[in-house]
């Protein structure tokens, strides 16, 4: 007789991702340089219970969710904002028919506020990394990548890390000990050097 063959469990499929509407009416306003506020206006014809209402909010972004409205989830979310905001001071208001983001921004150290050109960078984290890296004189700006890691995901964290070795091992076969303090050198900068050139 023919032994019966085993039988494989079948992994439970896996369970599909929330479906959002997402949220496509909204405008936002902001006052001058002295003015720390901004608000989102966001038009959702039929909102009127804040209990259905939920918004994260983080130093370059937020994530709006309405729950059970006319039978769906709705959903606003960005990031990368044209400029920096305090999360814990920032807040939403139900109002008939709409939901009222207000995002505090961030002092520029002066007193004064950033006026911001745009609710959010198109071109998401690697534009604003590019616009707001310090730059030298004839050079690219030399933070972008320290940025981009910094808020990056562990993906885009181990591509980098891994571009950084590579790098070091180019700079350390070439004779040096130091590719911080010639790093440093080549922007101009005098002074930052840990170590010093093999003889």
């Amino acid at each position: 007789s023919t032994a019966p063959r085993p039988v494989r469990a079948r992994a439970p499929p896996a369970p599909a991702a929330h479906a959002f509407v997402p949220i496509q009416r909204f405008g936002w306003e902001e006052g001058d340089e002295t003015s720390p506020w901004l608000r989102v206006q966001v038009a959702l014809p039929g909102v009127e219970d804040a209990s259905s209402v939920t918004c994260e909010f983080w130093k370059d972004g937020f994530d709006l969710k309405v729950n059970g409205l006319r039978g769906r989830d709705h959903r606003l979310r960005r990031g990368a904002l044209a400029g920096d905001v305090v999360p814990g001071e920032c807040s939403w208001l139900v109002k008939p028919g709409r939901v009222v983001l207000k995002l505090r921004k961030v002092d520029g150290g002066d007193g004064k506020f950033c006026v911001w050109d745009a609710l959010a960078m198109k071109g998401g984290a690697r534009e604003k990394a590019e616009k707001t890296a310090p730059r030298f004189a004839d050079s690219e700006p030399y933070d972008l990548a320290r940025k981009l890691y910094e808020d990056g995901n562990p993906a885009m964290r181990a591509k980098i890390g891994s571009a950084f070795l590579r790098n070091r091992d180019r700079v350390f076969a070439a004779g040096t000990d130091d590719p911080l303090g010639d790093l440093l050198k080549k922007h101009g900068v005098e002074g930052g050097g840990l170590g010093k050139k093999r003889g």
